[in-house]
């Protein structure tokens, strides 16, 4: 697999941290003091400048409430939708 921040998996999984932290009505400033780093950091990592690993995506998801367990669930049926809907597009042509 590429090590791409702008990969779709990486893309997919930036996009529900955000997804998830909004929900949670946390904005980025607060969400930096609650993990110790800078507002920066996390535009970075939620713009895909960045790379998180997994202890850094455990410790943002106990920043903004939602379990580990939870972030990965709906991580892996959000990337299973859009593969799901690349595969349908590539077999219909769209996108060619």
């Amino acid at each position: 697999m590429r090590k791409s921040t702008f990969s779709v998996e990486y893309t997919v999984f930036r996009e529900t941290l955000k997804d998830l932290r909004l929900r949670a009505e946390v904005t980025q400033t607060d969400l930096a003091t609650r993990i110790g780093h800078p507002q920066s950091h996390v535009s970075k990592f939620e713009a895909g400048e960045r790379r998180l690993d997994v202890v850094e995506t455990m410790a943002i998801c106990n920043a903004i409430g939602v379990s580990f367990e939870d972030f990965v669930s709906e991580f892996t049926s959000r990337l299973r939708d859009k593969q799901k809907s690349r595969s349908t597009r590539s077999r219909r042509g769209v996108g060619k």
